[in-house]
């Protein structure tokens, strides 16, 4: 839901973390964006979204020319005019994670539009002779994918290097979702994985590791206050999509809403809503995978707030 003020909002979702090709142009709410070009950073003012709180997303060619980007309800081509029937999304721009561009392993002409709120849905951005810059044909737009879910949404490469899961935290139950995107588009069937410390709240982000090994979940702020776990690490095996071995975090300090892993996948990271308090960034090391050794490898970066990552 709502979260105004972010520290970082790089809440695009995309699951490259090297900010080159794919992941060259981001786009954020109220007119803002950022280029990368050799990892050196550039502002943009060319956004099409005028407002947006919470979850967007970009995703460029590979040889970083921007594609599309969008709000959870609108997507825009790279002239930042809307996509050919790209409004009327079924998502919300209070999703914490409500959107995200998943492009077709094979097909470069094909790309897979998640949104969020309270479903997951997508829909299929395609580039045809008529719409060159991209459109939503009627029968592939707002296509369920999982009905009443979180606002939890990553994705991370299959162990092939050439399909791609997206993992969904599943609302209420204690589940972990992951769908698997190929050739031939997103498998309606995923693979389903409990998790042991109960239900802990819609909000608050889901981040994969570069390395596709790792899951990591924020309660959402509210849910830290009044719980004993503030956070979650989960091992992911990208092979087969089987997320084990939870690891929560119980620590009186933090009250985590944003997540993110270091492009080494060495390190974690959880915002804290109350930086204020006890710091902005909550650091531990992945090391020794064990919630001991995690919870005292602690290091805080001290910011003035903390929020999304």
């Amino acid at each position: 839901m709502k979260r105004i003020g972010c520290f970082l909002i790089c809440i695009f979702n995309c699951y490259y973390v090297a900010a080159q090709g794919r992941t060259s142009n981001w786009y954020f709410g109220y007119g803002a964006g950022i280029r990368f070009e050799n990892y050196s950073p550039f502002f943009l003012l060319d956004n099409g979204i005028d407002t947006i709180q919470e979850g967007c997303a970009a995703i460029s060619k590979s040889n970083g020319e921007l594609m599309y980007y969008g709000s959870p309800e609108l997507a825009f081509n790279r002239q930042h005019d809307t996509l050919h029937n790209g409004a009327e999304l079924a998502g919300n721009f209070s999703s914490t994670q409500g959107a995200l561009f998943i492009p077709n392993p094979l097909d470069t002409d094909v790309v897979y539009y998640v949104n969020q709120l309270p479903s997951h849905v997508y829909s299929i951005v395609r580039t045809t002779e008529s719409f060159p810059l991209g459109e939503i044909l009627a029968g592939e737009k707002n296509i369920l994918l999982k009905d009443s879910s979180s606002e939890k949404t990553t994705a991370v490469h299959h162990a092939n290097g050439k399909d791609i899961w997206i993992i969904l935290r599943d609302n209420p139950e204690d589940t972990m979702l992951a769908f698997l995107v190929t050739e031939n588009g997103i498998n309606p069937n995923p693979v389903k994985s409990a998790l042991p410390y109960g239900y802990y709240g819609a909000q608050g982000q889901l981040k994969s590791s570069p390395n596709g090994k790792f899951l990591a979940e924020s309660t959402g702020a509210q849910y830290s206050w009044n719980n004993h776990y503030q956070a979650f690490l989960y091992k992911f095996n990208n092979a087969t999509g089987v997320v084990s071995e939870t690891l929560p975090i119980s620590d009186t300090l933090l009250f985590s809403y944003g997540c993110e892993f270091s492009a080494n996948s060495k390190y974690v990271y959880f915002t804290n809503y109350f930086a204020s308090i006890s710091g902005g960034i909550f650091q531990y090391s992945l090391e020794n995978f064990d919630s001991t050794s995690i919870q005292n490898s602690r290091y805080i970066h001290s910011v003035s707030y903390g929020n999304s990552m």
